[in-house]
């Protein structure tokens, strides 16, 4: 195969796609591959080294990302999300994770001010003007106003 007819290829494949609506899993991972294997030879054979891992290969490394994991309200993969091969047959691909403050914080949150001695601490999830979090659930001692004065764990 050449470099000519990798690039009829991955144009066929993508009107396929979009004429069919997707591929199923087996059929993307075969296309995938091909194209992999496709892209090295065509990569080690030709003067276009910097064209190869054509993008038509990272979308349907994504697509198939987003079938695995799905774009959820947990996780979303972006159309454009970096796609790196990780060396043993497979890639990583970039993705948005969301992470409820809860799991970060243990669930206890207070109010405190940015002359707290909570908002310069390395455990302190502190958000100005909203309910900030404490990693080590709050361990120092605070007086009468709220304000923390003294705490063993503050770094």
């Amino acid at each position: 195969m050449n470099a000519k007819q990798f690039v009829e290829m991955v144009a066929r494949l993508q009107t396929d796609d979009e004429k069919e609506g997707g591929w199923d899993n087996d059929d993307a991972w075969a296309t995938v591959h091909t194209l992999i294997d496709a892209a090295r030879q065509i990569n080690e054979e030709s003067e276009y080294k910097e064209a190869i891992l054509p993008e038509q290969t990272a979308k349907l490394i994504r697509q198939q990302a987003r079938y695995n994991y799905g774009d959820s309200d947990d996780i979303a993969i972006d159309e454009d999300a970096v796609v790196n091969e990780s060396g043993s047959g497979a890639w990583w691909v970039q993705a948005w994770v969301f992470v409820y403050r809860r799991d970060v914080v243990g669930g206890i949150y207070r109010s405190i001010s940015d002359d707290d001695l909570c908002a310069s601490c390395k455990h302190c999830f502190y958000l100005p003007g909203e309910e900030s979090g404490c990693m080590k659930e709050w361990p120092g001692k605070f007086n009468e106003d709220g304000y923390c004065i003294e705490c063993r764990m503050r770094e």
